[in-house]
């Protein structure tokens, strides 16, 4: 009877790891862009290798949005580093300052807040390594109940933050730690209990 009050309890151990995994996964997790009303955004700036929504449609330097909660990509260490005129499109290099060897995000902020628009926070997109030109257009868009269309606005201005002291991480990992999926946890909790059955077949 000992013998299946352990089991129990270890398994109702790796029931609540995994669940506690899943929790945690779906609180990180920001909005993704391709779940935008009018369009999948992730493409419409090149040379990017992921694109997020922020948590508010400001992007304020002070304090930083692009810092705030979990961080955009991961990241609450972003500084600001330079800042482009918007409108509808353009094809923008890099100025010299900005190095291209190390994390760099394009934020992108849309018209007045209250404005209609979708989507309704700033946008994200970290430039892909080693990449210094990149062309955009507007994904921002108003929905026209008359004419039952959408409309594109224009982006108000384009901010390049970067993060230092990455040491030149690949954009890519984003947020350069690995979350443990709950698959692993599974796999994990399935040794564990194997082991503890050996153990107690050796004693026996």
């Amino acid at each position: 009877m000992k013998q299946i009050s352990n089991l129990r309890k270890i398994f109702s151990l790796s029931v609540l790891l995994i669940l506690a995994s899943l929790s945690f996964n779906s609180q990180a997790d920001h909005i993704t862009c391709a779940e935008v009303a009018h369009d999948d955004i992730t493409n419409y700036v090149t040379n990017t290798t992921g694109c997020e929504l922020g948590e508010d449609d400001q992007d304020f330097l002070n304090p930083l949005m692009v810092n705030t909660d979990d961080g955009m990509f991961g990241h609450t260490d972003w500084e600001f580093v330079t800042k482009y005129e918007g409108g509808q499109a353009g094809i923008f290099t890099l100025d010299e300052v900005v190095p291209v060897d190390i994390l760099i995000m394009l934020v992108f902020k849309g018209p007045n807040a209250n404005s209609g628009t979708a989507p309704d926070e700033f946008v994200g997109y970290t430039l892909a390594e080693g990449e210094d030109t990149f062309e955009w257009q507007t994904m921002f868009a108003k929905y026209n109940d008359k004419k039952d269309s959408w409309n594109y606005q224009g982006v108000s201005h384009i901010s390049v933050y970067w993060v230092p002291d990455d040491g030149g991480v690949d954009p890519q990992c984003h947020t350069c730690t690995e979350i443990p999926e709950p698959q692993s946890l599974l796999i994990l909790s399935a040794g564990l209990l194997g082991i503890f059955i050996n153990r107690r077949k050796l004693f026996k």
